[in-house]
């Protein structure tokens, strides 16, 4: 395991995990497109986001393999979210000024460019 650790300033740290946030949106963003690409009805596929077993009860216009490719879609969106809502989190804690060090884990899933993560 390796536990290099980098210095970053709160600033940077903030900038990285902005550019992040907009990366995961723009995955969010292509995976819609997706979903809207197998279905004509978008909203009614978003309720599919709270509750994947709809999905599976009373679908019958999708194929099983639509069906599961949507379910994915939806899984991996709302994963998405997740993550950008913890790294919106965490960027709201950060102070500007202050230095922190993270470890190149850490520097990485907040999207700095790490070699060798």
């Amino acid at each position: 395991m390796n536990n290099q650790r980098v210095q970053k300033s709160g600033r940077e740290i903030k900038a990285a995990v902005a550019y992040r946030l907009g990366q995961l949106q723009r995955q969010i963003e292509r995976r819609n497109r997706a979903i809207d690409a197998l279905v004509q009805d978008p909203h009614k596929m978003r309720d599919c986001r709270l509750d994947p077993g709809l999905l599976l009860r009373g679908q019958e216009e999708f194929t099983p393999s639509e069906r599961a490719q949507i379910a994915e879609l939806c899984r991996r969106i709302t994963a998405l979210e997740d993550e950008m809502e913890r790294l919106a989190r965490f960027q709201d804690g950060l102070a500007a000024e202050q230095v922190y060090h993270l470890t190149t884990a850490e520097a990485s899933d907040y999207g700095f460019a790490v070699p060798g993560v």
